[in-house]
């Protein structure tokens, strides 16, 4: 017998991306506390139920669920299991980057992310890369591989003809971010290129720095080219884009899959080395370096540095098959029935 499984969503849109993959191979209702997501989720067609947590909870009882599938380190597994007796609490991360802990992050996700005593509460923890593997330190982990690969590859999004004049720029936040001190480059730089210039500013942005927002949101409105999105995934974004600015997120790892140039920028807010491996993939701008000349070289060229693309993405990832999201279905079935049915 299989497990009546559910997705628990917290709210956040880089919550998403896991369930959009995962409701493929393993189709189940999902809970949601963000209202706007539950109707972007129900636009594709997934049974949704939107509410506060003790709500959701108390539908997932209801219903009987086994197995809740939860993309967050905010909602505890316990909290879970007390409301949803006999459940059992699965983790899938929504994003596994190379950020360090260090001053000024608020909060610190990064290393929360990998040493947080809540991973041990999970039941499991499916993860994407082998250092993560390595990192975890929850004895009820599998490694999966990256399921942003699944939807490149399964909805041939790599594949899509980009809009060449199209720059998309999703920065990270706090110390990590790059918008404080290249937002005016980018906007001139993409202006004298004729470019447009599409940003996605991170979730945790819009709550930890709204002054920087509305900065952001000020220089939309002055300037026509540039633009404000905010997606149930950034994949669909990525897959109209020509060229990204990249820096220490994720989200330049989830780029590299559709083989695009890059462009990435560094500033003082990243100091460790160990941050910025993936900035192997292409070339580096400090504040003050052209940014136009960047931008125009390898649009110019986009294939000219394929081979470093390629190299940074198969030596962060395990199995770029397209086939995480069975990996993560097989392994929620094959621990409820040899481990947590006895």
């Amino acid at each position: 017998m299989t497990p009546r499984c559910a997705y628990l969503v917290e709210d956040g849109y880089q919550h998403a991306f896991p369930v959009l993959t995962m409701l493929r191979v393993l189709p189940a209702p999902v809970f949601t506390t963000g209202r706007q997501m539950a109707a972007r989720f129900a636009e594709r067609g997934a049974e949704v139920v939107a509410g506060g947590l003790d709500e959701l909870l108390a539908a997932a009882a209801a219903r009987g669920i086994d197995v809740l599938i939860s993309t967050s380190q905010n909602i505890d597994p316990d909290r879970v299991r007390q409301k949803v007796p006999g459940a059992r609490v699965v983790h899938i991360g929504h994003g596994e980057s190379d950020k360090a802990r260090g001053p000024g992050s608020q909060p610190e996700p990064e290393r929360r992310y990998v040493h947080d005593p809540i991973n041990q509460r999970f039941d499991l923890v499916l993860v994407a890369t082998h250092e993560h593997m390595r990192q975890n330190e929850s004895p009820h982990r599998e490694l999966i591989g990256t399921l942003r690969h699944d939807r490149v590859l399964h909805e041939r999004l790599a594949a899509r003809a980009p809009e060449p004049h199209l720059v998309l720029w999703a920065p990270a936040y706090g110390r990590h971010g790059a918008l404080g001190p290249w937002l005016e480059a980018a906007i001139a730089a993409t202006a004298a290129l004729g470019q447009i210039l599409v940003i996605h500013p991170h979730p945790f942005s819009h709550r930890y720095e709204p002054a920087l927002v509305r900065r952001l949101q000020v220089a939309v409105l002055g300037h026509r080219h540039v633009r404000l999105a905010r997606v149930l995934d950034l994949l669909d974004l990525m897959s109209r884009a020509a060229i990204l600015l990249g820096d220490v997120s994720s989200a330049s790892y989830d780029w590299l899959m559709f083989d695009r140039p890059v462009v990435f920028l560094d500033h003082d807010g990243l100091p460790y080395p160990e941050e910025k491996a993936v900035f192997a993939a292409g070339p580096v701008l400090q504040p003050g370096g052209d940014l136009a000349a960047a931008l125009a070289g390898e649009l110019a060229a986009p294939a000219g540095r394929s081979a470093e693309r390629q190299r940074v993405l198969a030596e962060r990832f395990f199995a770029l098959d397209g086939r995480a999201g069975e990996r993560a279905r097989d392994a929620i079935h094959r621990w409820w029935r040899e481990r947590w049915s006895t």
